[in-house]
């Protein structure tokens, strides 16, 4: 699992310490860190886009990609700023689980988005437990991938369902299995 993090460069002199605890809190739930809290540009850029464009427009492209990337995104808001605001609508955008979180305001009413969270924390060990929690509830969510062999007669069923309904064969397979799964956890089924 990947997660973007990101903060106000010029809220590093009064909030360094949590922006730590969170990078801690996502490396030890054994999950990837983009950020450059923890990288430089070159960990997703490539030396000749870097050498050959402005500074503002390497720091932007470095932001989208690593959002476009990571699996979810952590915004530590304590400083808030245009550029965090503009960075949550665009892991919004790219449809990604968005924690934002801030020891100075609570922010959970000034977005209406299913993917968007917001908490005001009081100190780095409930910081690290909001994090911690975050990130378990996004890999809950995550879809796993692994693939399935099928005899052709199957597979010819599965395309003339698709065809008839338009469901795709991948997406009945899953409510077949939660089918079954649910007739299992309710045994008055």
């Amino acid at each position: 699992m990947k997660v973007f993090f990101t903060s106000s460069f010029s809220g590093k002199k009064n909030y360094q310490k949590n922006y730590d605890t969170i990078i801690e809190s996502i490396r030890s739930n054994d999950a990837e860190v983009i950020s450059l809290e923890a990288q430089s540009y070159s960990d997703l850029l490539n030396e000749e886009f870097i050498n050959n464009h402005p500074h503002n427009i390497v720091h932007y492209t470095y932001i989208q990609q690593g959002i476009q990337q990571a699996d979810a995104v952590i915004i530590e808001i304590s400083y808030d700023s245009f550029q965090m605001g503009h960075e949550a609508t665009l892991a919004l955008v790219y449809d990604k689980p968005l924690l934002c979180v801030s020891c100075n305001k609570d922010y959970s009413t000034t977005i209406t988005h299913p993917k968007f969270q917001a908490v005001h924390y009081q100190n780095l060990d409930e910081l690290k437990d909001l994090v911690n929690e975050f990130i378990i509830e996004v890999k809950n969510k995550t879809p796993k991938r692994f693939t399935m062999l099928l005899p052709e007669d199957v597979m010819n069923l599965l395309d003339k369902y698709h065809k008839k309904t338009g469901v795709p064969r991948s997406e009945y397979i899953r409510n077949l299995i939660r089918k079954d799964l649910n007739s299992w956890s309710n045994p008055t089924e």
